[in-house]
């Protein structure tokens, strides 16, 4: 089973719920799952230093709309 994380609070982001996920996420196997959130400044060092998948949208944050909704369809067949 492959899962797919769609989230707006993802490190290089700081916080709480970012640190959080991010220690959740990086114990799995990194070719099942992939993480779809919003861009930050720093985070394409982040992401190539991952050795899971990361997608960025362009928008500032992920908002429910058709758009995203094909979006997350799209990465999930990709996964």
């Amino acid at each position: 089973m492959k899962h797919l994380l769609v989230t707006n609070d993802f490190p290089p982001k700081v916080g709480g719920i970012q640190n959080m996920l991010w220690e959740l996420w990086r114990r799995l196997d990194p070719s099942a799952f992939a993480v779809l959130t919003s861009p930050y400044e720093g985070s394409s060092a982040f992401d190539a230093a991952q050795s899971y998948r990361i997608e960025r949208i362009r928008e500032p944050v992920l908002l429910p709309h058709p758009v995203m909704v094909r979006r997350i369809e799209q990465l999930a067949r990709e996964i």
